[in-house]
């Protein structure tokens, strides 16, 4: 049996005026930014942090479902079936997702030097 929903994204969009694209094929979706500061646009659209990976992390776990967010090229945090959080998204409040340190604050110092 094949996953629960399938994602076919090919998408550019401009959110608060930062530049995103959503892509996707099969069970994976990406959302990615050039910045975080887009990355968080996105997110601050879609409502609480918390309330957003809580039912959306839900709901994708439920559908066989993963996403991506990219800023800069680099996975900054993912959410899915198979995604176990660590102990930053807990303290982010953003479990089940599971945030990698190292690739968001290499993307906050280029934000940060741009």
């Amino acid at each position: 049996m094949g996953p629960a929903l399938a994602v076919e994204a090919d998408l550019e969009l401009v959110v608060e005026g930062h530049p995103i694209s959503v892509t996707g094929s099969g069970s994976h979706l990406t959302v990615a930014s050039p910045t975080v500061r887009g990355a968080v646009a996105v997110l601050r659209g879609l409502g609480t942090a918390g309330d957003l990976f809580g039912s959306v992390g839900s709901r994708f776990v439920a559908a066989d479902l993963s996403a991506d967010v990219d800023v800069d090229g680099s996975t900054v945090a993912r959410i899915g079936p198979h995604v176990e959080p660590n102990a930053l998204s807990e303290l982010l409040g953003l479990a089940p997702a599971r945030v990698w340190p190292g690739a968001l604050v290499r993307a906050l110092l280029r934000d940060l030097r741009a």
